[in-house]
């Protein structure tokens, strides 16, 4: 077994672990990052989804809840889901910040927020997608909102460069995504951070509220490599593995013993897509494939929806399609006439990650009426916003959907039951499994992400948000992280400078 040391040890190195990475070992500190996932570069992304998904995503892209209703999309790599992301940054609406409040969180205001919100932004090169960068698909999308009444806006989006190829979500062939590898990863590195890949924590080591070391299995070269463990001895663990993984890792070491809410009250941002088709060819897979989108979150019962405009290539629309055999391939003929953008839910956190006694994940997810009544709103919407645009039919992804030929034919999606496995659900931001707040009864950690019942366990990931955003969380993740990866180098000097007082006092004179 191989033995290391250090002052931090930061188990994940997504959006959540990188920036607590980088700050920590740019404070001072000993960071050691082990990371499950290889680490790639642009010369392992090949632009073919089959290769893409089995290399980059877990379980090769097929997770999904118990019931099959939801699939689960996040990624398995140095850089973690940043590697697939589309790149989107919101900050989190200062009513869900508020509602944070509200529910005990201190130092969470909007304004406590804005100034790590720009300091990530700059960090990672966050800029409004230009008006002169909107695709034919967007420009489809915008023109059937204003028709609406709508007012679509452009996305903020963290890319240099981009020249548009729309492979995002199977990694980028030409490093103009602003991902974690490419940015904080290696200013971590540049200030002594240690990042081993193929390294999967298996144990955590903890005795009276108090972490020790943990045990991973580290890969070598060759897939029949035995893998090699290795043991870290910190005084700090911070586990950043998502909203999955994190409380998968907990609950198999037996920390649901000492915490309930561990891997409860999940919220994974339901994600439904829509295809149009439009008279004249698209190419909607070309270009910058999220640019605009629309708000339609009701800040009243913090709920509804987005409408995002969205690209993808053949494997991934067909699945979106509700059709089987020669209706499939009826429809995927128009394939270069199709127009998409998808309905995400802001729902309620109604799920849970759950492992049994011989260590298999389940996830639990149940729809709250609410969120019902969010996707059949949003399915209508979409739907309406396509004619408006021009499409002379539209896909609905509903079992029980027909082809609709015309805005009149919208009325038959009130009928539709909003039941599980009717329609093709996906997953990309999975929130809240280990939320913070003041009451160990309701909550995991406390407001900078410290697990309740230990002394030196932080979370740093969006398991911590207590409800979900309804916005894309990459940004708001960075900017709680630094915010706690702040209060971490605060708390260490503190307790470093007390100790050099004692120190002084206790030498002979």
């Amino acid at each position: 077994m191989i033995e290391r040391d250090a002052d931090v040890c930061i188990i994940g190195s997504g959006a959540g672990g990188a920036v607590m990475a980088k700050e920590l070992a740019e404070g001072g500190l000993r960071v050691i990052v082990l990371e499950k996932g290889p680490r790639f570069t642009k010369f392992d992304f090949t632009q073919k989804e089959s290769e893409a998904f089995p290399k980059l995503y877990e379980d090769s892209g097929m997770r999904a809840t118990k019931d099959q209703s939801v699939i689960i999309l996040h990624a398995s790599g140095v850089g973690g889901t940043t590697l697939v992301n589309h790149n989107i940054c919101f900050r989190a609406p200062d009513f869900v910040l508020r509602d944070w409040e509200k529910s005990g969180v201190t130092d969470i205001s909007p304004q406590r927020m804005t100034p790590f919100y720009e300091k990530v932004e700059k960090e990672i090169s966050v800029t409004q997608i230009g008006k002169n960068e909107v695709n034919r698909n967007e420009r489809i999308f915008e023109r059937g909102a204003e028709k609406l009444g709508l007012s679509p806006k452009r996305f903020y989006h963290n890319r240099k460069d981009c020249i548009g190829c729309g492979y995002c979500y199977c990694g980028c062939s030409y490093d103009r995504k602003q991902n974690m590898a490419l940015t904080y990863l290696p200013k971590a590195e540049q200030s002594g951070c240690a990042v081993l890949a193929n390294t999967e924590v298996q144990e955590i080591q903890y005795q009276n509220a108090k972490v020790a070391a943990v045990v991973a299995n580290q890969k070598k070269q060759g897939d029949a490599a035995v893998p090699e463990q290795v043991r870290v001895r910190a005084r700090l663990f911070i586990l950043a593995g998502g909203s999955i993984s994190t409380p998968v890792l907990l609950l198999k070491n037996g920390f649901g013993k000492l915490n309930v809410n561990i891997g409860q009250h999940l919220a994974l941002h339901p994600i439904l897509a829509n295809i149009g088709v439009m008279p004249e060819p698209v190419h909607f897979y070309e270009g910058i494939v999220q640019c605009e989108y629309v708000d339609q979150l009701s800040v009243e019962d913090s709920a509804g929806f987005l409408l995002e405009g969205i690209g993808a290539h053949p494997i991934l629309t067909s699945l979106n399609l509700p059709a089987f055999g020669n209706r499939l391939t009826e429809a995927m003929r128009e394939y270069d006439h199709f127009t998409a953008h998808y309905v995400m839910v802001k729902d309620r956190p109604q799920g849970s990650v759950r492992v049994s006694k011989k260590g298999v994940v389940s996830i639990h997810y149940n729809f709250h009426e609410r969120d019902k009544q969010s996707l059949r709103e949003g399915m209508k919407l979409s739907a309406k916003l396509f004619f408006a645009a021009g499409a002379k039919k539209v896909h609905v992804n509903h079992v029980d959907a027909p082809i609709l030929r015309n805005e009149k034919d919208v009325e038959m999606i009130d009928k539709f039951p909003m039941e599980a496995n009717r329609m093709l659900l996906y997953s990309a931001h999975q929130l809240s499994s280990c939320r913070m707040g003041p009451d160990p009864r309701t909550s995991v950690t406390d407001s900078y992400g410290k697990v309740h019942e230990m002394n030196n366990l932080y979370i740093s990931d969006a398991s911590l948000f207590p409800t979900a955003l309804g916005h894309n969380p990459q940004l708001t993740i960075m900017a709680l992280a630094t915010r706690n990866a702040e209060f971490i180098l605060n708390q260490w000097n503190k307790v470093s400078a007390q100790k050099s007082t004692r120190a002084k006092v206790e030498l002979p004179r």
